[in-house]
């Protein structure tokens, strides 16, 4: 039995899927099928049921996934203390991010980390908050940088967080939108709008949904953008209306000459039940009893943190 064969089978017990599993793992769907299969014949008894419906674990499969993430699970808390243990000056980080923090925010945080602790080392990716949550999750990543975590997830999925920010959400509407000289909008104004929407699996989709729920409607939607920068472009270019975080309307911090595709951003009222949180993620240890976050992940929120309350101080309107 190798590590290989008992990572494949918890990529497949986790997505359902070969397809989609040999996919995460950047491997050929026939190789993954193939140490599946022997994994089972060493065993001696079926692990999945397989159908055209996807890969569903069979009892034995059941028992064997709780003892091999037992494992890995005992594994990662092994090397995660290692690295925690060491602290924060020196090794690999590997962080994934929301697309927002990528162009500007990120990289400064990670400039002023590296100013501190120069010999740390970064791998870095970039997605919306549900494939960065199955990456900490499997044990991919260290830390990500998420927003718009459902109640109880954190305990449901063993992690931790600390808030980074908590923003603002503005209606966003094309210029020449009959509602874009407003100062405010009550979000039940635009129940008959076509919203452009980020996929499914995205933070912000979760919280504009839940926003519209709220509101007494269920948003009408008319597309759909991979990121909130093309959502940004596809509202500037009248295909609908959005509401989008502070961090991505760059209109809110003044005038944009030369800027083809722009968006009216109007707050909204009341605006306390739309706050999109970005927080820092890492997993639970099992030899820490919830407390804390891994010594680096510290580190870097101190330097996120940081920097945001000094952005947001020179926005119009400061932190209120």
């Amino acid at each position: 039995m190798e590590l290989r064969q008992l990572e494949y089978f918890l990529a497949v017990a986790r997505e359902g899927s070969v397809t989609r599993a040999a996919r995460q793992l950047y491997v050929a769907q026939p190789s993954l099928s193939r140490q599946i299969q022997k994994l089972e014949e060493e065993l001696g008894a079926p692990l999945f049921d397989r159908s055209r419906r996807g890969m569903r674990l069979t009892p034995v499969g059941e028992i064997f996934l709780e003892y091999v993430q037992r494992g890995f699970d005992q594994f990662e808390a092994g090397h995660q203390a290692i690295r925690d243990m060491l602290g924060p000056d020196r090794g690999l980080i590997r962080l994934a991010f929301l697309p927002t923090l990528g162009s500007e925010l990120l990289p400064e945080v990670l400039a002023s980390f590296r100013r501190r602790y120069p010999k740390v080392r970064f791998n870095l990716r970039q997605h919306t908050t549900q494939p960065i949550l199955q990456w900490l999750a499997a044990g991919e990543i260290d830390l990500g940088i998420v927003t718009a975590l459902p109640i109880g997830v954190w305990e449901r999925m063993h992690f931790e967080s600390r808030t980074l920010l908590v923003e603002e959400l503005f209606a966003a509407l094309a210029l020449d939108h009959p509602l874009s000289k407003r100062s405010t909008l009550n979000l039940a104004e635009l129940a008959n709008e076509p919203f452009v929407m980020v996929r499914p699996g995205s933070g912000l989709r979760t919280v504009i949904e839940t926003a519209c729920r709220a509101a007494g409607f269920e948003p009408q939607v008319a597309v759909e953008g991979e990121d909130m920068a093309t959502v940004h472009g596809l509202v500037a270019a009248g295909l609908g209306v959005s509401l989008l975080p502070d961090l991505a309307v760059p209109e809110r911090r003044g005038p944009m000459p030369g800027r083809r595709l722009q968006v009216a951003a109007i707050s909204l009222t009341p605006p306390a039940a739309l706050a999109d949180r970005c927080g820092l993620a890492s997993r639970s240890l099992p030899t820490s009893g919830g407390a804390h976050l891994p010594r680096y992940a510290a580190g870097l929120h101190r330097q996120a943190t940081s920097i945001l309350t000094v952005r947001l101080c020179c926005r119009p309107g400061g932190l209120g």
